[in-house]
């Protein structure tokens, strides 16, 4: 869990998943099961950090059919951009931040 001051759901606690092994329809969706139980009680968006491309098109088609609130990046963004920059909301940039920067 990471608690995000900026996302495009606004302030919020998200779920944070480093999900390297999951790449195809069957393992994705067993994945995301869990964050679409009907016994879940909270609205928490999930990051998921995927092993590549190929692996994030198929989180973001799986989440898309039950419109979970899913941010996706790959382990290369992730590298490359920072953890603020990388991030994917359905194919739309998306940027988070943890915290807002202050003046001193």
């Amino acid at each position: 869990m990471v608690y995000l001051v900026e996302t495009p759901f606004g302030p919020t606690w998200c779920y944070l998943e480093y999900e390297l092994s999951a790449r195809g329809k069957r393992r994705v969706g067993k994945k995301l099961n869990k964050f679409k139980a009907k016994y879940r009680q909270d609205e928490w968006p999930v990051l998921i950090v995927c092993f590549n491309e190929a692996a994030e098109s198929v989180f973001q088609e799986l989440g898309r059919e039950t419109d979970l609130r899913m941010l996706t990046t790959t382990v290369r963004r992730l590298k490359e951009a920072g953890h603020e920059e990388c991030w994917s909301h359905y194919g739309q940039k998306a940027t988070l931040r943890a915290r807002v920067n202050s003046e001193t």
